[in-house]
């Protein structure tokens, strides 16, 4: 199977997010000792890797699937970020204040992978 080239940009981007998804959940399960967490986002990380596969055999399912769960989980890391911030709650060791870079890298990468999945998924309505 050939591939354009914007599932190709994300299959790219898609294998740094990865290595990226398991640097957080490292951080969790050692660093903040939080194993739920870490599981969390594995689990998270695993659903994104069997939905671009189904894309990747042919189903179309796949891309549409992942483009849902993408802009879910983009909204909720938003929404998290903006009551943590303006101090609805208490974030704890989460918090997006602490690592600035981690959370712009969180959402910089969900942001791009939802725009390369709406573009592939217009490619393949035509």
């Amino acid at each position: 199977m050939s591939q354009t080239s914007n599932a190709q940009y994300l299959t790219i981007i898609l294998f740094f997010r990865f290595l990226f998804g398991g640097y957080i959940a490292g951080m969790d399960q050692y660093l903040f000792n939080d194993i739920d967490s870490a599981r969390t986002v594995l689990l998270i990380h695993a659903l994104m890797g069997v939905l671009f596969s189904l894309y990747l055999f042919g189903k179309r399912i796949g891309i549409k699937a992942l483009m849902y769960v993408e802009a879910v989980y983009l909204f909720l890391n938003l929404t998290y970020s903006a009551l943590s911030i303006g101090q609805v709650f208490d974030p704890g060791l989460h918090d997006p204040l602490a690592d600035v870079w981690l959370t712009l890298m969180q959402v910089m990468f969900s942001a791009v992978t939802l725009y390369y999945t709406i573009k592939i998924n217009r490619e393949n309505n035509r």
